[in-house]
C-alpha cells in the first residue's frame, strides 16, 4: 500500500500480476501435486472428469433422494459390473498418495459375489486386476476388507455392514494402510505387496448371481499426492 502525495487522503494498493492463481501461492520451482475432488451432489456426476465402465448391465445415475450421491447399479445377471474412473489415467503415485471417499454400499449379504469397491486401481479397469488398494464390502464376508493386490484381501475390525462410510486409504514407500469413519485398521496394515505402478481412483459394483440387483452410493471422492 503507497501514499498518494497529490492527495494525501488517498490510498493505492499495489497489486502484483501473476499469470495463474498457482503462482500467487507457490513459486514455480515447485510442482503442484496431483489433487482431484469429487462431491457427487445435484443433477451432475463431473461426466467431464470421471469415465463410466460398464460389464454387461448395468448404470451410473445421481440419486433424487438426501444423500444419495451418484448411484452405481450393476443389473441381475451373472457378472454385471459398473465403475467409474480416470479411463486409464494414472496420476498418483504408487507409494506417496492418499484416497478419501464416503460411499453406502447396497450388497445382499446372502448372495454370491455381490461387491462394492473403492480405491486406487493402477489397470485400466478394476475389473482387469492388477494392483490395488481398495475398500471392499463383499456379500458373505464377515468384515470390510482391504484389497490390497489383485486377489489378496486383510480383514478390517468392522464387521459388513450397509451403512454410510468414510475410508481413507494411505500407500507410502514403508506401508499402504486403510480408515474406516476415521479409525486407523492396524490389523489391515500392509508392508509387502507394495503397489510400484501409478494408480488411479474408481468406484465399482458387481454383480455376482441371484437377485436383487447390487448398488454403490458415492457421494465424496478425494485423491492426492503426498
Amino acid at each position: 500500500m503507497s501514499l498518494n502525495l497529490i492527495n494525501p487522503h488517498r490510498f493505492v494498493i499495489e497489486e502484483d500480476e501473476f499469470g495463474s492463481m498457482y503462482e500467487s501461492f507457490n513459486p514455480l520451482t515447485t510442482v503442484m501435486k496431483q489433487h482431484v475432488v469429487s462431491w457427487f451432489t445435484g443433477e451432475e456426476n463431473n461426466t467431464d472428469r470421471w469415465d463410466t465402465d460398464v460389464t454387461g448391465s448395468g448404470t451410473a445415475t445421481m440419486s433424487d433422494s438426501e444423500n444419495g450421491g451418484l448411484v452405481l447399479e450393476a443389473s441381475n445377471g451373472t457378472n454385471h459390473a459398473t465403475e467409474i474412473n480416470f479411463d486409464g489415467i494414472r496420476q498418483y503415485e504408487p507409494q506417496a498418495s492418499v484416497f478419501i471417499c464416503v460411499f453406502k454400499p447396497d450388497v445382499n449379504y446372502a448372495n454370491t459375489n455381490h461387491f462394492s469397491d473403492v480405491g486406487l486401481i493402477a489397470g485400466t479397469s478394476f475389473y482387469a486386476g492388477g494392483q490395488m488398494l481398495m475398500c471392499e464390502a463383499h456379500s458373505g464376508q464377515t468384515y470390510i476388507r482391504f484389497r490390497y493386490a489383485s486377489e489378496t484381501w486383510a480383514d478390517t475390525s468392522v464387521a459388513f455392514n450397509e451403512n454410510r462410510m468414510v475410508t481413507k486409504i494411505e500407500s507410502t514407500d514403508s506401508n499402504s494402510t486403510i480408515s474406516l469413519d476415521g479409525v486407523l485398521q492396524s490389523g489391515a496394515t500392509q508392508t509387502g505387496s507394495l503397489p510400484t505402478n501409478k494408480l488411479q481412483p474408481c468406484a465399482s459394483v458387481w454383480h455376482g448371481t441371484g437377485t436383487p440387483t447390487t448398488r454403490l452410493h458415492v457421494n465424496y471422492i478425494e485423491a492426492y499426492n503426498t
